[in-house]
């Protein structure tokens, strides 16, 4: 269950925010995003405040993402098959392009048990062969 917050409490927060965290919460993209999300999976106007609420406690560090399936089942009585579904597209879609931004919130760890790696982890794992170098191709015997 989310906790409630009052409107200054959640205001002290967002001050206390980086400014490059902050400017998150006045991103058009994000609000389109949301949008999108909430019309994909047919979510009625009070389902889509929640779910605006969700992320914004993602943003404001009091949410940490491994909780979203979990929060999404409590708070919007979704069915688990379908809240797994939507906690997956919050994660891929509203999370994981912040995951920079993200880590100065939250751990390594809870931001990796999401599925969100690292830039120099994901580099690593495309540019990684047998022969250490993406620009050699094996040779037929």
């Amino acid at each position: 269950m989310l906790e409630k917050y009052e409107a200054k409490e959640l205001w002290d927060l967002y001050q206390n925010l980086p400014k490059k965290i902050q400017n998150i919460f006045w991103d058009k993209d994000i609000s389109s995003r949301i949008e999108k999300t909430s019309e994909r999976f047919e979510l009625s106007e009070e389902k889509t405040d929640t779910l605006v609420r969700i992320v914004a406690f993602i943003y404001l560090g009091i949410l940490p993402p491994s909780r979203i399936k979990q929060v999404l089942e409590e708070e919007m009585a979704l069915r688990e098959e379908k809240s797994k579904v939507l906690a997956d597209e919050i994660i891929r879609f509203l999370i994981a392009p912040l995951g920079p931004l993200l880590r100065e919130l939250y751990s390594k760890e809870e931001i990796e048990g999401v599925g969100i790696k690292s830039f120099k982890e994901e580099k690593k794992e495309k540019n990684s062969s047998e022969f250490g170098d993406v620009y050699r191709e094996p040779l037929d015997e």
